[in-house]
């Protein structure tokens, strides 16, 4: 299973062309991506990298998949014309494969999507890792051990770019502003500090036509 990373950064950045971006992905973006077997499954926004950057994250089965995908866009006089219209509202695009880690089921992401059909989260976190050098198992390790305990819903690793790399995406918002750290709080960051010395945050909110709310 991979999952595509698309990226869009919206200009002008206002929620008129957010607004225009959401309509194009309902009506031509996404139905393009899926004709040719991808599946959407998430679709945020968010103003951590750049005010606006849409996300979409695709799933496909395999890399032959997402070959074949492509190549199949490249023929769909349709999808052409949709990748062309998103150009004029995001001119800056990218995108990357992203593999699971393992440590967190691969169904943990098909359950969140059902679940948040019911009870959306309205929020999702993604925590970006830098694991040290030479010690992904033992992160790995860690966050399966960890990983039924916290709300985490898909760990992957970029499939190229960098390889010590980590996004956990989590349930809500995991920044709730200070506390003093306790003995808990020590438990969980001192052994992920010592495998994954630096980590940021990007905060993701759903947008209308996403299956994970």
């Amino acid at each position: 299973m991979l999952h595509l990373q698309q990226d869009f950064d919206l200009e002008p950045a206002t929620p008129r062309t957010r607004d225009a971006f959401i309509e194009l992905a309902r009506e031509a973006l996404v139905p393009a991506a899926e004709r040719h077997g991808a599946r959407l499954v998430a679709a945020f926004f968010s103003n951590t990298e750049w005010f606006f950057r849409v996300t979409q994250l695709l799933e496909l089965p395999s890399l032959a998949a997402y070959e074949a995908w492509r190549r199949a866009l490249e023929t769909d006089a349709a999808a052409m014309d949709a990748a062309a219209r998103v150009a004029s509202l995001a001119p800056r695009r990218t995108g990357r494969l992203l593999e699971p880690l393992g440590a967190i089921p691969v169904d943990a992401l098909h359950q969140a999507i059902e679940a948040s059909a019911d009870r959306p989260s309205g929020v999702f976190s993604a925590a970006i890792l830098e694991v040290a050098p030479g010690r992904m198992a033992e992160f790995t390790k860690l966050l399966t051990a960890a990983g039924p305990q916290l709300p985490i819903v898909a760990s992957w690793r970029p499939l190229a770019g960098n390889p010590d790399q980590v996004i956990d995406l989590w349930k809500g918002d995991v920044e709730r502003g200070y506390a003093p750290a306790d003995a808990r709080t020590n438990a969980f960051f001192d052994p992920l500090r010592e495998v994954a010395p630096r980590e940021r945050l990007v905060r993701y909110w759903p947008l209308p036509y996403s299956p994970l709310r």
